[in-house]
């Protein structure tokens, strides 16, 4: 969840967000998303860096340049399925558990339910893709409760708040702390779901990959984990309003990325982080506007150079 943006155009204030949630969940349903994606397609049309920014992110995805008036109908679509992200992630809360249990179709939740059976746990690989907490919250619905690890955030109880709100979803959201690893080690070796957003690198710090044709840097956080709690690795990615009117989802959970622990811990690391990568691209490719990416994510966003990759080549 891309917390900061939202904030940095918002007063920072825990009550905002509960008195939006609140308006969120009180109004119908169909006027809401109404309401929110009219907002969103006038926002998209701000000739504003972030606008730009997605169109860039939508070429990189389909591997073209888009003409003026297809950029502005996709940029339009990622900003609308950004703005129901907010307003069906508020009202989840409230929905009633056969609902909750219905809304979501999961292509390969084998892979899921195999690995917890057998006390392996599961790390799932995730992008910011669709409407994660959704999927977090039906898989605990079914039974299977996830761990997640989220961003820390400067406005004063607004992470407290954000962490109350996926707990009454089923889904522990802890910070990144020094004892965060040791938590989601104990959660994976019980036979638990860790749940890992991955396509953005926030510290810095993470793993050089190719990603979408340009070279950037990964967490390597989701490779490290199930490297070394011996975890099942997939990765996997919902989409809004494919199944069941513009409220229903389909998540598609890809089959575990084979790990090699005779190859050495740091080499195989690399290697299986490049495997997320690519994984997260095809996932992503299913629906481009679905993927709510709206910071830098590349050297080339930043102005410090990077060069597309031709794999015809390679």
């Amino acid at each position: 969840m891309s917390l900061k943006f939202v904030t940095k155009f918002k007063p920072s204030t825990v009550s905002v967000f509960e008195y939006g949630t609140k308006i969120a969940r009180f109004i119908p349903e169909e006027i809401g998303i109404r309401a929110v994606e009219l907002g969103a397609q006038l926002a998209s049309k701000k000739d504003s860096d972030r606008s730009r920014l997605v169109k860039r992110n939508l070429e990189r995805v389909l591997d073209r340049n888009l003409s003026q008036k297809e950029a502005a109908e996709l940029v339009a679509q990622t900003y609308k399925s950004y703005a129901r992200y907010w307003f069906l992630g508020a009202r989840v809360k409230n929905w009633s558990p056969s609902r909750l249990n219905n809304v979501l179709v999961c292509e390969g939740f084998e892979y899921i339910k195999d690995a917890v059976r057998e006390k392996r746990g599961v790390v799932i690989a995730l992008a910011h893709l669709g409407n994660w907490e959704v999927g977090g919250a039906w898989l605990a619905r079914q039974g299977y409760p996830m761990f997640t690890v989220a961003e820390m955030l400067e406005q004063p109880g607004l992470f407290e708040w954000f962490q109350k709100e996926r707990w009454a979803l089923g889904l522990t959201a802890l910070p990144n702390g020094s004892d965060t690893a040791v938590k989601l080690s104990r959660h994976l070796k019980s036979g638990g779901v860790v749940g890992l957003l991955c396509d953005r690198d926030i510290d810095g710090t993470g793993i050089d990959v190719e990603f979408f044709g340009e070279r950037t840097t990964l967490p390597a956080g989701p490779a490290t984990l199930a490297l070394r709690n011996g975890a099942d690795l997939l990765t996997a990615g919902i989409y809004t309003g494919k199944a069941g009117g513009p409220t229903g989802f389909i998540s598609k959970v890809n089959s575990p990325i084979k790990i090699d622990k005779s190859k050495g811990v740091r080499k195989e690391i690399y290697r299986v982080t490049q495997e997320i990568a690519y994984s997260l691209e095809d996932l992503i490719r299913v629906d481009p506007t679905e993927w709510h990416l709206f910071q830098p994510n590349w050297p080339s966003d930043r102005g410090d150079g990077g060069d597309r990759i031709d794999r015809t080549q390679s």
